[in-house]
């Protein structure tokens, strides 16, 4: 699946790329604009930049998407024919695409080493500054938080208590470079 987390990040983009992995599907962050995924989504004012290929679903997010071809990932989020996880995903499987991809088995204990050795604690904010483009900016930065209770810091101009990234404001830092 493909995700564009548009200008700045919010909910939509991210609960797609979990879903995906949750329901086993390889997830890539910033697409080239010539898509040939099972599913694109996108910002709705961003979805005409891209090609799918055939057979790629396109779901919009944010406003209602002017393009035919496209559907509203917030109608679709709530529908009544929800996806239902598999019982097991392969631990193998690719969860992140990226220079390289990442597995689900690495990517998860990337995320528990992180969250242990920053440390990341219950209730903590983190700011994922890094592009999500880079599967170990969504580790430290989505993954890792989660796994320890904390939370995923969207409102670029906040500052939270871990920041993903190089030169962060957060009293914290992980630098993705060290995460993979």
């Amino acid at each position: 699946m493909a995700v564009d987390p548009g200008a700045s990040l919010s909910p939509q983009p991210l609960t797609a790329a979990l879903g995906a992995g949750l329901l086993g599907a390889t997830v890539r962050f910033d697409p080239p604009e010539s898509v040939g995924t099972r599913a694109l989504v996108a910002p709705a004012d961003r979805v005409d930049a891209y090609d799918p290929g055939p057979g790629t679903s396109v779901l919009a997010y944010g406003d209602v998407p002017g393009a035919a071809t496209a559907r509203h990932f917030e109608a679709e989020l709530w529908s009544e024919n929800p996806n239902a996880p598999p019982d097991e995903v392969d631990p193998e499987g690719a969860l992140l695409a990226g220079e390289r991809a990442v597995t689900q088995r690495e990517a998860l204990a990337a995320a528990e080493r992180v969250a242990r050795e920053t440390p990341i604690e219950s209730g903590d904010l983190v700011a994922p500054r890094a592009p999500l483009s880079d599967p170990a900016a969504v580790v430290a930065g989505v993954l890792a938080p989660l796994s320890a209770g904390g939370a995923v810091l969207l409102d670029e101009s906040s500052t939270g208590d871990v920041g993903v990234g190089t030169d962060v404001p957060e009293p914290r830092a992980v630098d993705p470079a060290g995460v993979l």
